[in-house]
């Protein structure tokens, strides 16, 4: 019995130590650009600014079943205490027939 409440102290400890010193990611979800074009020529463009940054989407119809699109997620922003608090930037090109 001895060693078990030792085992389970240790991992305690362990988990403790890797929720305290481990680093924190953070999940920035960008918009879905699904375009439904119906012929070609067609254009879709989006911009959108919120509190995870801005997105920017851009979509063309090549032709009746061919499509090319880009997307982009900004977001820049400092603090005093350290030179990059938060910054992430997400470039996509995609293709869909």
């Amino acid at each position: 019995m001895r060693n078990f409440k030792r085992t389970i102290f240790a991992l305690g400890a362990g988990v403790w130590v890797m929720v305290m010193f481990s680093c924190s990611p953070e999940y920035i979800p960008n918009m879905v650009n699904s375009p439904m074009f119906k012929e070609k020529g067609e254009i879709q463009g989006n911009l959108a600014a919120g509190v995870s940054g801005t997105d920017v989407q851009l979509a063309y119809a090549l032709g009746e079943h061919v499509a090319l699109m880009a997307n982009g997620s900004f977001y820049d922003e400092t603090s005093d205490t350290t030179d990059d608090f938060h910054h992430h930037t997400l470039y996509e090109l995609g293709g869909d027939r």
